[in-house]
């Protein structure tokens, strides 16, 4: 499976990284599944083979591919100028939504401005 790091910890030897199928989340958890010189950066490439544990899913066997998408350089030119405070929404209650009244679906998140 192929997959972008979204967080990595060195000194923890930890990893997040979302996966091509959009399943769960797939977590590195120390140097024994990845043995490359240089442990993987937020941003990086990564191949590897999934491995359930529980309801957890591993990154096993990991391998940096060629490239990096710079997520964080991509992504910082457009993160607004302050800071946005989501409000969660149970089903079925009303929100303020930029001055009006909206019933998010259940599962989704209300900007609070």
């Amino acid at each position: 499976m192929i997959g972008v790091v979204l967080w990595s910890d060195r000194s923890r030897l930890k990893a997040v990284i979302w996966c091509e199928d959009n399943g769960a989340l797939a977590y590195l958890r120390d140097s024994v599944d990845f043995r490359e010189a240089k442990w993987p950066e937020t941003g990086d490439i990564v191949a590897f083979r999934p491995e359930a544990d529980g309801e957890l899913r591993l990154a096993r066997e990991v391998q940096q591919m060629p490239g990096h998408c710079d997520l964080h350089t991509r992504l910082a030119p457009r993160a607004p100028g302050r800071p946005v405070r989501l409000t969660a929404v149970t089903g079925g209650a009303a929100a303020r939504v930029r001055g009006r009244s909206a019933a998010p679906a259940l599962g989704e998140c209300a900007t609070a401005g």
